[in-house]
């Protein structure tokens, strides 16, 4: 995995976990919020990058992708890793 720091709106949820399963009012999110606000982001999400939307999808790191986007984050560093096989390339 490479190091990269990616704007965030050239990030993209993954369809296996889309933000809408996030619950702004669940006391786990605010708090990780309230973290994100004060110290960033201390654990880079995990994505891959997806040449045919000509953007980042996460693996990983949701939760903290959406927080650092409501905090007002212009970009994010990531770790950069190869797609996941596609069906049948397992």
């Amino acid at each position: 995995m490479t190091p990269q720091v990616i704007p965030i709106d050239d990030i993209a949820p993954s369809a296996l976990n889309p933000p809408e399963r996030l619950n702004p009012a669940d006391p786990d999110l605010q708090a990780l919020g309230e973290s994100v606000r004060a110290y960033g982001v201390r654990e880079p999400p995990t994505v891959y990058r997806d040449t045919k939307a000509g953007t980042f999808r996460l693996l990983s790191g949701h939760r903290r992708w959406h927080c650092a986007k409501a905090c007002g984050h212009k970009e994010l560093l990531c770790l950069v890793t190869e797609p996941p096989p596609g069906p049948g390339e397992e």
